[in-house]
């Protein structure tokens, strides 16, 4: 595993990502030199062909929850959550070199990320970032008091649930970009440790003998059991339920700073608009970074059990059956790779991915501001708060809606960023040595 990950450790070059809209391109708010603070020249001279010899297959299996990441990569059949490739009918040529087996793997996990599971997942954040900000309730009071119902049928009501609304509409579109970018991390870094560890099971365990004989010892239990897989796998569901209330009290905090100055009367055009929005994801990137990522997108180790047990087993479960030896197996890779998970989270290529990422992310709410407002001629006319409100939170909503076009465009250029590129490959062709 050492010298395999030795000969795949060379990095991807970063690539220089444009935007045609200006409005997005003026809504880059970190410094153009961001990554140069994060590694050093050695470290981002790099080649393109660092994932060549990467490859396999990546398939889900049919017997999971309802309500888990892994069912939505797409239906095999069999025992895994997530299959390593076949090692031995490849061809009648002969089994295939282990080189010309992980690019096919990793390129097939990458993909199944971008248009499977992250997707799917994004309905279950959708849900939480709009119970947490508030919008749709604070619309429906501003609707029912046009009709002299409620909260906001009175002057006073009225002018509360709207001071509210532009707090929460903002806060909305800040947050669903950060954690769209969060999410999309987790699921490939999860997705590329697990692959690994498939990949490996499935090669490496082929020919137990040399493995052990060039070791010297015994061969290690590679397999990833199916239950182990589901486990590891539910975890994604921690940033949406749990981890994302604090992202959005931190966009919260930032909305508030800067726009209670700002009267609900005041006349802003798109610029100014986008201004308020820079400003904000900037004091989240402050605030935020001042705190373990791994706090927002994993429970401690200490709750990784409680948060564990509050999942029903996979259908069939056949937990009951299997020895006590098995199933403590089970639990100690699930820790393990977790382990792995808040590794990779702490170093400085998963930060340079994310940044990278939000700012994709962001951009394109940017665009999708801004070319509505362009429908409407805001692009010359500045108007009241009030009415940029509606749009500002559309934006955000849509921006996690896995139905969009937009979403899926959006998705597809977060992957081909480089820093993202260079972490999936860097987790995938790297790990603890067997």
């Amino acid at each position: 595993m050492l010298a395999f990950a030795k000969r795949h450790q060379k990095k991807l070059a970063a690539v220089a990502v444009a935007t045609g809209s200006a409005a997005a391109a003026a809504y880059y708010w970190w410094g153009q030199n961001w990554w140069s603070r994060l590694e050093t020249d050695a470290e981002r001279r790099t080649s393109q062909d660092s994932t060549a010899d990467l490859q396999g297959i990546l398939q889900q299996r049919p017997h999971l929850q309802p309500t888990s990441v892994e069912e939505h990569i797409p239906e095999g059949g069999g025992q895994d959550v997530v299959a390593a490739p076949d090692v031995e009918n490849h061809s009648s040529s002969g089994p295939e070199p282990l080189d010309s087996g992980l690019q096919r793997h990793f390129d097939s996990i990458q993909s199944i990320s971008d248009s499977t599971t992250l997707p799917q997942a994004l309905r279950d954040l959708q849900r939480h970032v709009a119970r947490l900000t508030g919008v749709h309730q604070l619309l429906d009071l501003l609707r029912e008091g046009k009709k002299g119902h409620g909260l906001a049928a009175t002057p006073s009501g009225k002018l509360e649930t709207w001071q509210q609304l532009k707090l929460a509409a903002f806060t909305n579109a800040a947050a669903s970009a950060w954690l769209l970018a969060l999410l999309d991390m987790l699921l490939r870094v999860q997705l590329n440790i697990l692959g690994r560890h498939l990949f490996l099971a499935s090669h490496l365990c082929s020919n137990t003998e040399m493995l052990a004989e060039d070791q010297g010892a015994e061969t290690p239990g590679l397999q990833v059991s199916r239950r182990a897989q589901t486990m590891f796998l539910d975890y994604a569901h921690y940033l949406p339920e749990r981890g994302s209330a604090a992202i959005v009290d931190i966009a919260a905090a930032a909305a508030r700073k800067f726009l209670v100055p700002i009267d609900l009367t005041d006349r802003l055009g798109p610029s100014n608009t986008l201004g308020v929005l820079s400003r904000i994801h900037a004091e989240m990137e402050a605030q935020a970074g001042k705190q373990d990522w791994a706090t927002f997108m994993l429970p401690s180790k200490a709750e990784e059990k409680q948060y564990a047990d509050a999942y029903p087993p996979a259908e069939p479960d056949y937990t009951a059956l299997q020895p006590a030896a098995l199933l403590a197996r089970d639990e100690e890779i699930v820790g393990d790779m977790l382990n792995e998970v808040r590794e990779v989270i702490g170093t400085a290529k998963f930060h340079a991915a994310l940044r990278a990422s939000v700012q994709e992310v962001a951009g394109r709410v940017a665009d999708g501001l801004a070319s509505g407002e362009a429908g409407t001629g805001l692009d010359k006319l500045k108007l009241p708060l009030a009415k940029l409100i509606p749009r500002v939170s559309a934006a955000g909503t849509a921006a996690l809606d896995p139905s969009s076009s937009a979403t899926r465009d959006c998705l597809a250029a977060v992957s081909a960023l480089g820093p993202v590129q260079q972490l999936c490959a860097s987790v995938y062709s790297s790990g603890p040595p067997l």
